[in-house]
């Protein structure tokens, strides 16, 4: 498959956290509360690709996310590099993002680009939305064995049941108003660190940077 079209370029601020699973179930039930809305069963898979740059010693990350839960969507491209101003301004994580109509052969197309395969894997868990337009993940990750067959036999990344929970807010306007979803979302999540108690002791990768460390079972 080739690239056949996009939408308009987008902003996404997000924050990323993790969470024992015996928290699991209190925690639907407060995101359940924060959004007034039901869950939806969430199915994502992600891959890793990442450009070097010898000259700036600062390699590009590229995202590309794909809806297993609706497999006729398209692929959502998200670039992490660290030049943005925009990024060195927010205080959530922050990507630059698009929506890619594109079929089995995105990661051959990357490929062709310069981008280099790192590491895929799958979520799986729920979603909720928040009529803000923010959204909330809180799924497990599994380790694709079978390489870009995401549906052979995945394989839990966690012997303990951790739980990895997303939020974001997808913005496709100007700086200011993306301070204003960045304020909306840090407000969201103010709820979550309240109700965990120590942020630093229940959540101690809340507020990671774009360029976050992945674990290494991934690699």
């Amino acid at each position: 498959g080739s690239l056949i079209n996009y939408a308009p370029p987008m902003h996404r601020v997000f924050l990323e956290g993790t969470f024992p699973d015996d928290v699991c179930q209190p925690l639907i039930e407060l995101l359940t509360g924060v959004t007034g809305e039901r869950p939806e069963a969430f199915h994502e898979w992600e891959c890793v690709l990442v450009m070097p740059d010898q000259f700036r010693n600062v390699d590009t990350t590229l995202r590309l996310k794909k809806d297993m839960a609706h497999p006729e969507a398209g692929w959502i491209s998200f670039s992490l590099g660290r030049d943005s101003s925009a990024e060195k301004a927010s205080v959530c994580g922050y990507s630059s993002a698009s929506l890619l109509n594109v079929g089995d052969g995105v990661i051959p197309f990357f490929g062709r680009l310069g981008y280099q395969f790192q590491f895929e894997f799958l979520r799986k868990g729920h979603l909720f939305r928040h009529h803000s337009g923010a959204c909330f993940s809180l799924s497990h990750l599994y380790k694709i064995p079978h390489r870009h067959e995401p549906l052979r036999d995945p394989q839990p990344l966690s012997s303990t049941g951790e739980w990895v929970l997303e939020a974001w807010d997808n913005v496709r306007v100007d700086e200011e108003d993306l301070k204003l979803h960045t304020e909306n979302l840090l407000t969201l999540a103010g709820y979550l660190a309240l109700w965990s108690g120590s942020p630093s002791a229940s959540c101690p990768s809340w507020r990671l940077h774009p360029r976050r460390q992945w674990p290494r079972q991934l690699r």
